[in-house]
């Protein structure tokens, strides 16, 4: 069973745009480059520029495309105005017609170099964070660095709930392979201990190679058992 670690309002907190961000932030993803400005500008009426505008910066901020990405902060949408020399309050009348927001989230994704993830991309991200987890055991940790893993690789975020749940489609074959292969691993570097030091074959070869299994969330945060490697 998936391990539900977000509440409602993070996942809430995790689709939307923050409500204010760092002014280094807003210089850095929000100046609109002289290619950014004429793609912008290829759209119809100063209220499309400046939504197709916004969108753009947000993708490429955020990685994906905000619930509330027509209640962004004032500061951003005055910023971005500004470049285009157009009113900030025209933003008003962007987005009337949801059908022109897809549109232009698909020309930006184009234009960006950003696609939607695969079956073939997702489960490369499940075998990434699969290695990833044994070192990380706190499931918020994994989650971010989900998100930086599909920034990276230029593929829209997922939803944070798909994120989550991730682990619960995982092939048990490949934990149990992960498993396997760590406790060979382990046991090797425990046996030339012993070998290469008559002290410490003295000392710890009479006692056994203990394993602790303790509860990690693995590659999407499944519960799985993952060993915990301990030698005694």
């Amino acid at each position: 069973m998936p391990v539900q670690f977000l509440s409602e309002v993070d996942r809430d907190r995790l689709s939307r745009f923050p409500s204010e961000i760092p002014q280094q932030d807003l210089k850095d993803f929000f100046w609109l480059s002289e290619d950014d400005r004429q793609e912008t500008k290829r759209q119809r009426g100063e209220h499309n520029w400046l939504g197709f505008a916004l969108q753009l910066c947000c993708l490429r901020y955020l990685g994906f495309f905000p619930s509330n990405s027509l209640e962004l902060p004032q500061e951003v949408v005055q910023f971005v105005a500004s470049q285009l020399q157009v009113n900030s309050n025209c933003f008003r009348l962007y987005g009337q017609r949801p059908s022109t927001q897809r549109k232009h989230q698909r020309q930006i994704q184009a234009f960006l170099g950003y696609r939607r993830a695969t079956e073939v991309d997702i489960l490369s991200l499940e075998q990434w964070l699969l290695e990833r987890a044994l070192e990380h055991d706190l499931p918020m940790r994994l989650l971010e660095l989900a998100c930086d893993y599909l920034k990276r690789h230029k593929l829209v975020r997922l939803k944070p709930v798909r994120l989550a749940r991730m682990g619960s489609t995982m092939p048990t074959s490949t934990i149990f392979a992960s498993i396997t292969v760590a406790s060979a691993a382990s046991q090797d570097n425990y046996w030339r201990r012993c070998s290469s030091s008559p002290t410490q074959k003295t000392k710890d070869c009479s006692k056994p190679c203990l394993w602790s299994m303790r509860f990690m969330l693995v590659g999407g945060f499944s519960q799985t058992f993952v060993p915990h490697l301990e030698l005694v």
